[in-house]
């Protein structure tokens, strides 16, 4: 069988890679196992691949960031290649990025192979796959704190998992008091920067947690859905304040957690409510074009954040 594999959630993809080894029967030994990740060479891959297994059913040959490579005539010998792959073989492509849909190796891995994309969860199966892990983990996490949790820590999978263990070898039963103690709600405070820079007016402040956010390899669709979420708690936040609730009575009434209406309280300072509700307006214009690919997703964010501002 032949795969291509790619996409930002590296914890999964790294998981159905050890799937088809274990699948396979194979082990890190190198004996029936091989991977490739630099100094391609066309005629090497081929005789990797053609190796018979030794004792034993399968060999799995992994070559990573061979689409990357960008080499025409590498990739166009090994496009024909391709469909003699032998039986015995699982050999296995992984890419960072997309490939590119116009090469010949691509279209020909559509038509011989399995193509999966690991994309990054939505906040939904984020929350949902905290649960999963904590149960697998031998720990219970009720649904209010495995959301604080997803809010902590984003869409990454792999930092999911860590943190997941490191709480349910802290205590089995995990509490929201424990994720406040024991988690760095690092990129949950990043929102908040950056929505504090908008509110502040601060463009180099907001420019740089933008680029820190997807450096941290978040997608844009998800950062949309964050900061909609955040502008949200702002305009409930702003209009019970309005009414002249405490703090106290905010969470209750709000149902929101007690750092996100404190962390609320102190923006809602800096935001009239008209520029909420058209920062709200301007998101779902930028959703809509996220989703139809008019421009680049990083250029799209940057001008709703410099609209935004001004």
């Amino acid at each position: 069988m032949i795969y291509l594999l790619f996409g930002p959630d590296k914890a999964r993809l790294q998981n159905r890679i050890k799937k088809i080894k274990e699948e396979a029967g194979v082990t890190d030994d190198g004996i029936n196992y091989r991977e490739i990740s630099a100094d391609f060479d066309a005629s090497a891959i081929i005789s990797e691949c053609s190796a018979m297994p030794f004792l034993a059913e399968k060999r799995v040959v992994l070559l990573r960031g061979l689409l990357a490579s960008k080499n025409k005539e590498l990739l166009t010998k090994i496009a024909e290649w391709l469909p003699a792959v032998p039986l015995e073989t699982e050999l296995v492509l992984v890419e960072n990025e997309a490939p590119d849909q116009r090469l010949v190796i691509t279209k020909t891995l559509h038509k011989v192979g399995k193509v999966e994309l690991f994309a990054n969860m939505t906040p939904v199966e984020a929350v949902r796959n905290i649960e999963n892990q904590v149960a697998k983990a031998g720990g219970s996490i009720d649904k209010a704190t495995a959301t604080l949790l997803q809010m902590y820590l984003g869409t990454d999978s792999l930092r999911v998992n860590n943190e997941v263990n490191k709480l349910v070898a802290y205590d089995k039963k995990v509490t929201r008091e424990n994720v406040e103690l024991l988690v760095n709600a690092g990129y949950f405070n990043t929102i908040f920067d950056l929505t504090d820079a908008i509110a502040t007016r601060n463009t180099k402040k907001a420019l740089h947690n933008l680029e820190k956010i997807l450096e941290g390899g978040e997608s844009e669709v998800y950062l949309v859905s964050m900061i909609a979420m955040q502008v949200r708690n702002l305009l409930i936040i702003q209009d019970l304040k309005s009414h002249g609730l405490s703090e106290s009575e905010m969470v209750s009434r709000s149902k929101l957690h007690p750092f996100v209406v404190k962390k609320c309280l102190g923006q809602t300072r800096n935001f009239t409510e008209e520029q909420l509700v058209s920062m709200h307006k301007g998101l779902l214009d930028l959703d809509i074009a996220l989703k139809s690919g008019v421009a680049d997703p990083k250029t799209l964010l940057t001008k709703y954040i410099l609209d935004s501002i001004i």
